[in-house]
């Protein structure tokens, strides 16, 4: 069996798997991930079908369980693929920002750095035990990276965005000849106007955080994104987009946010290209300047007893340890419920709820007549 063979099997077995995985959270009605991306995808993507996120959410749970498939690792044509990415076009800018998005397997981007020998700071957003884990997984991915690339002279570090430290520790690295990778659409919600800029994604506005920006001023090192996504053959395509300069004065705020825009309309074009394998759908909600949920003022019938009550396609019923949730995907609307209540739905006897709860329904949008 040749490297195509083996890794097309490990993408058929966690198709598998994701199908059971599907049908359990369908028994147990636990799809709080599913309508966030579904939600998400409406807001920005309003004319994507039901059909379509259900693909998205199948094509997310596909990628997540062979990101730790080392079948599917391991097969990879490392030294041919994304060949556009050559130390030779980006040296004369090092060391730089590598500016990176949550598209493909998430150490993709460092194994590009380790083939073209560039020394590298991780900078993740996370902390206390989380922050272990990440750089535990880091240091065996990094490991397995020297195994491919045994030649490699490549050092990495891995530092938290929370850092007190952060800009000195890395000041530090950069004058040691250390570049930087770091994620430009982790979505951490900030509503401070001095740390966030207003940028444009999808025809809504988002406040992100500016951090990269400014880190590229004071440093004096410019951006260089990354944009990735698997092609037809499912192998992995990582490409330059042009490079961006760094700000003269982190005081220019125009500047500042023209550079974060440039960032954003980055992922905004691989998005609408490869909407199916962004992992932002999960996230991107947290980031909306106006992250209320759309107004809703659905009609009530007047005459409630004589009407026969079925839950809108839209609605999606979920639970979250022992608390049940039922959710409108395409407006946001979300309404706790009881037990006894969730328990009405889920058996299709919602002409049971009380005349309080078919009013918040109706009034929402959950019921269709």
């Amino acid at each position: 069996m040749d490297l195509n063979e083996i890794r097309h099997q490990a993408i058929v077995n966690v198709d598998k798997t994701v199908n059971e995985l599907i049908q359990k959270g369908e028994q147990d009605y636990n799809q709080y991930d599913y309508c966030l991306a579904s939600h998400n995808l409406y807001t920005f993507l309003p004319d994507s079908t039901e059909e379509k996120h259900q693909h998205i959410y199948r094509t997310f749970l596909r990628n997540k369980l062979l990101s730790t498939n080392n079948d599917f690792y391991y097969t990879f044509p490392y030294w041919d693929m994304m060949k556009e990415i050559k130390r030779e076009r980006f040296e004369h800018n090092l060391p730089a920002i590598f500016a990176i998005y949550h598209f493909c397997l998430g150490f993709l981007y460092a194994m590009v750095l380790i083939r073209e020998n560039v020394d590298f700071v991780v900078v993740a957003g996370f902390d206390g035990d989380a922050m272990e884990k990440i750089k535990k997984s880091y240091a065996e991915q990094f490991k397995m990276a020297k195994e491919i690339y045994p030649n490699s002279t490549s050092r990495m570090e891995v530092v938290s965005t929370m850092s007190k430290t952060l800009f000195v520790d890395l000041m530090s690295k950069v004058r040691n000849g250390y570049s930087i990778l770091w994620a430009v659409d982790w979505a951490v919600s900030y509503s401070d106007s001095n740390v966030t800029a207003t940028v444009n994604f999808l025809n809504h506005e988002l406040l992100v955080p500016k951090a990269m920006a400014i880190f590229s001023s004071l440093l004096r090192v410019p951006i260089i994104p990354l944009s990735a996504h698997y092609n037809e053959s499912y192998v992995p395509v990582c490409h330059f987009v042009d490079i961006i300069p760094p700000v003269l004065s982190m005081k220019d705020k125009d500047k500042i946010t023209e550079v974060m825009q440039k960032l954003y309309d980055i992922l905004a074009d691989n998005v609408t290209k490869h909407p199916e394998q962004w992992q932002g759908w999960f996230f991107i909600h947290r980031l909306l300047k106006d992250r209320g949920h759309k107004a809703t003022n659905f009609p009530i019938p007047q005459n409630m007893a004589a009407c026969k009550y079925k839950l809108s396609t839209i609605a999606k019923l979920f639970k979250i340890e022992d608390n049940w949730f039922i959710m409108n995907v395409r407006t946001g609307a979300l309404l706790e419920m009881n037990l006894e209540a969730a328990q009405k739905i889920l058996h299709h006897e919602a002409d049971r709820l009380s005349n309080e709860e078919k009013r918040l329904m109706y009034k929402n949008g959950m019921f269709v007549e």
